[in-house]
């Protein structure tokens, strides 16, 4: 008996003595009316049913600040009254549950209770009533709660953790469908002491366009704390943060919280919120955390896209600090096209412009880059507003950042031109480096000030005068160019061997060597050795090669000591590549591209064995004379010797374009010039008559940062173009014509030019060339003389200084003016000393209709042209004109062979 009566009131206390914040099921009611039990969820809740809980214990003052309500709902409308003993009690809170998307999709709702003098405390019966409509609301559980992950200043809070709402729907843990009118009230939010909260970061979706979203101080007609414009994010799932500046200074301590929708129906989704101070200095800004916008959107939840001619976005309640503490804005952008500007602005688009920046095109619209945009001096929290201006898709914007950086920047541009007011020379010299000072510093820092543009100057560079201050640039100069990295050749063959580079630039190596075929290694379907495939990676280095540095291959070709010139080129005998347009190289591959020829731009005059023994590993002193050497084409480029100056530096790169991509990769162009390398400087190479011509424009961004020793310079960006020589008496694409342009602006000195001369001597000069190398150096003496003052040209191979007369009348006039008609044939490289020098004697007038011109050159036959009728031959000019010791044999009367056939003494 005893035992049970203990058991009684175990029970009995149980029931008396809820703990205080218990998790209470909602089956676990003492009394209720017209209620659907499942589990332990209540749900058939209509108007007027209620559920009473008895003895819920609201403990000491202060500790209950409200109740969590987890709850389904799967229509709109009905509203919950909390009241405190029956249903009939003191009301002391109203829930309006939103929609939450089912009747099994529940959510946890935040109510606030009142405090002070309505304070609730100790144990009380508690019920919930419904009201309004049929299908209040399911509940799974409630909560006395001390809202304590709400007291802490600035909490972060989800969308669903309402207290009230009109019109809206929860989607798992975000509000929905948040229409014109509607709104959500949240309760118990901390906003800290006075002053300590600034904005409010929202997290939100959006994929419509329009609408706004009004932040309220208690209900939805409280004081209007701030308003947000929201982009359209392309996803009602996809959300983003956005930053809302709140005139919230004289707001402190806990307050409802109200967000009203405006304007159209579907305004955001909203997944969570939390107040913020935004206090720092040089807060880093995601693009998307603004407060307000026009005509933007937002892409890939990261970055803001569309910002089109007049579009702006505001960022709220930056600290810009005291002065001096913000001196430049960092900015990540990205942009797929050329042209537009951006405005820096302060408290919004109308408002005082403190920076501006042009865009530049990076590599793609995903692809971001910082630059650091100068400001002029602001003090205090400001909104930030970005205007992007003149063009569509002016930028994608990803984020910002206040600096106190202080620096300046300069913009060399630099391309040759004979045309001077086409010609660009702005290169990182003292007076470009002082003028952007001038412009950038001084202009902005120094508005106030008394003190003169010079003695700022030299106070930044810890100089007293200008000559001091020239050194010191040209030592920041030279510094950002020798910081930069370089791109080695072999990255560009790694995978090809180690010593790839050098064979390949002496004319070896699989890319030079190799043909595409499919015989073997060929499976006879599939080709091997395609150029294309095995240098893709030159395809993938040109586009790198126009934004970064190369350096020059270390090879003897192009050792300093040795490039007195400063000039190089290609010369190419060989095509090895079908179907583009350049050189006789066609398909099939087999038949059709077996030692085929480049499109020939040049005469080669004569080579020097022992200039390049490396080039084929056999060292030897000789030489090699060439009158009909075939199609070659030879490219090349020149550079001045000042080694700061931008084709000097950048003299590695031309020679990629030029030899890799250009001829290489583009055109088959391949092997070398034997006895000499396939590129090297002209000093090196054989001896022509001319080359095509490449040089490199170049745009480079420098940055002078400042510090408190002084500057740090860097070469931020880089932008190179290759394009034809714009060559001397608009002579394009020939490097003879641009070395000569060099002299005339003063890059290369005209004893450097006779060094290259001697190299490349000009068209038709391979004769005098090739004579001068034989006879000077070599001292060879020609083995026929022609003495013009008693013979005169006709026509022939190799002799292009003359002028050949190829009109057989006007031969024919001037045999028939002779005393003894006489034509002379000579032949220097003849290997039959009897053919070297042969003398034609007319025996009988020229008929009309005749060609002896043609009988000569083309076609020796008979008709009219009889041996020892119409004509004799002779092997001395004495002779002939003596008619004696005439030749004996002659044949006859094969086509497209000229004299002298089969002739002979």
């Amino acid at each position: 008996m005893i035992t049970k009566l203990i058991l009684i009131l175990g029970t009995i206390l149980n029931l008396c003595c809820r703990a205080k914040a218990e998790q209470i099921t909602a089956n676990k009611f003492s009394d209720q009316k017209g209620l659907g039990v499942s589990g332990t969820t209540v749900n058939s809740w209509h108007i007027d049913d209620y559920a009473t809980y008895a003895s819920v214990n609201f403990g000491e003052p202060g500790t209950t600040k409200g109740i969590k309500v987890n709850y389904a709902k799967s229509n709109d409308g009905g509203k919950m009254e909390i009241r405190l003993g029956g249903p009939t009690g003191t009301i002391i809170a109203e829930f309006t549950p939103a929609h939450t998307g089912g009747w099994s999709k529940y959510s946890t709702a935040y109510i606030g209770l009142p405090d002070g003098d309505g304070e609730v405390t100790g144990l009380q019966d508690l019920t919930f009533v419904g009201k309004d409509v049929h299908g209040v609301l399911n509940l799974a559980y409630f909560e006395l709660s001390d809202f304590a992950d709400r007291t802490v200043v600035h909490a972060l809070i989800e969308g669903s953790e309402i207290s009230t709402n009109f019109g809206v729907r929860m989607e798992g843990t975000a509000v929905a469908y948040f229409d014109d009118g509607d709104f959500v009230t949240y309760s118990q939010v901390n906003f800290g002491a006075p002053g300590a909260t600034e904005g409010i970061i929202l997290r939100y979706a959006k994929r419509n366009n329009g609408g706004s979203m009004e932040v309220r101080l208690g209900g939805p007609t409280g004081r209007l704390l701030g308003e947000f414009v929201p982009i359209n994010t392309n996803s009602w799932s996809g959300y983003v943060n956005a930053y809302v500046g709140l005139d919230a200074e004289e707001v402190d301590g806990i307050n409802d919280l109200t967000f009203v929708g405006k304007g159209i129906r579907s305004v955001l989704n909203l997944e969570s919120f939390q107040l913020d101070a935004r206090n720092e200095l040089h807060p880093l800004v995601t693009a998307t955390a603004y407060s307000s916008h026009a005509g933007m959107m937002v892409s890939n939840l990261e970055y803001i896209s569309h910002m089109d001619d007049g579009d702006f976005i505001t960022y709220d309640s930056l600290n810009f600090g005291a002065i001096g503490d913000t001196n430049s804005i960092k900015v990540s952008y990205a942009k797929g096209n050329d042209n537009g500007s951006v405005e820096l602005r302060l408290d919004g688009p109308e408002g005082d412009l403190i920076g501006s920046f042009l865009p530049q095109r990076t590599a793609g619209w995903a692809d971001f880059v910082t630059v650091d945009v100068p400001v002029d001096p602001v003090v205090g929290t400001h909104d930030l507003t970005i205007v992007t201006k003149e063009i569509s898709g002016v930028i994608n914007l990803e984020s910002l950042e206040l600096s106190d950086e202080i620096f300046f920047q300069i913009a060399t541009d630099y391309a040759v031109n004979s045309d001077s007011a086409a010609s660009r020379d702005i290169q990182c010299t003292f007076e470009v480096v002082k003028t952007a000072f001038i412009d950038d510093i001084y202009g902005r820092y120094y508005v106030d000030s008394d003190q003169t543009s010079d003695a700022a100057f030299w106070e930044h560079f810890n100089v007293s005068d200008d000559e001091a201050a020239k050194a010191v640039v040209t030592s920041l100069c030279e510094t950002a160019q020798a910081n930069m990295e370089e791109i080695d050749f072999n990255e560009i063959t790694y995978d090809q061997g180690a010593q790839f580079v050098e064979l390949y630039y002496s004319g070896r190596g699989s890319w030079n060597e190799e043909t595409e075929t499919l015989l073997f290694p060929s499976d006879g379907e599939a080709p091997v050795q395609t150029l294309k495939l095995d240098s893709y990676k030159v395809k993938d280095y040109k586009s790198l090669s126009e934004k970064a540095l190369l350096r020059m291959p270390d090879l003897q070709q192009f050792d300093p000591s040795v490039c007195t010139a400063h000039a190089a080129q290609c010369c190419w005998p060989r095509d090895r590549q079908a179907k583009d347009n350049n050189g006789n190289c066609a398909k099939p591959y087999d038949s059709q591209c077996v030692d085929k020829d480049v499109a020939d731009n040049t005469d080669l005059c004569y080579n020097e064995l022992d200039k390049a023994p490396y080039a084929n590993g056999v060292d030897a002193s000789g030489f090699s004379v060439y009158d009909y050497e075939g199609p070659v084409h030879c490219h090349g480029f020149a550079w001045s010797p000042d080694d700061n100056e931008t084709t000097s530096r950048y003299k590695a790169n031309a020679l990629f374009f030029v030899s890799m991509f250009d001829h290489m990769y583009t055109r088959g162009y391949v092997e070398n010039i034997p006895g000499s390398p396939m590129c090297g400087c002209v000093e090196h190479m054989p001896v022509v008559t001319r080359a095509d011509c490449t040089q490199t424009n170049v745009q480079e961004s420098y940055k002078f940062t400042k510090t408190d020793s002084g500057y740090i310079p860097t070469i931020e960006k880089v932008k190179l173009q290759y394009q034809a020589c714009q060559g001397a008496g608009n002579q394009d694409n020939d490097l003879s014509a641009f070395v000569q342009q060099l002299v005339n602006d003063g890059k290369l000195s005209t004893a450097e030019q006779d060094i290259f001369s001697e190299r490349v001597v000009g068209k038709n000069n391979c004769p005098v060339a090739t004579t001068s190398f034989l006879e000077d150096k070599k001292g060879f003496q020609k083995d026929h003389e022609v003495d013009t003052t008693k013979w005169t040209f006709i026509v022939g191979e190799g002799y292009d200084s003359e002028t050949p007369v190829l009109d057989y009348r006007i031969l024919h006039e001037m045999i028939g003016e002779q005393e003894v008609s006489i034509v002379r044939r000579v032949c220097p490289s003849c290997s039959a000393m009897t053919h070297r020098d042969i003398y034609y004697r007319r025996l009988t007038p020229i008929p009309e209709g005749f060609n002896l011109l043609d009988t000569l050159m083309n076609n020796w036959f008979d008709t009219d042209n009889k041996h020892n009728e119409d004509f004799a031959l002779y092997s001395d000019h004495l002779d002939a004109y003596l008619d004696i010791n005439r030749w004996t044999f002659c044949n006859f009367n094969d086509s497209n062979i000229g004299f002298p056939r089969d002739c002979g003494p």
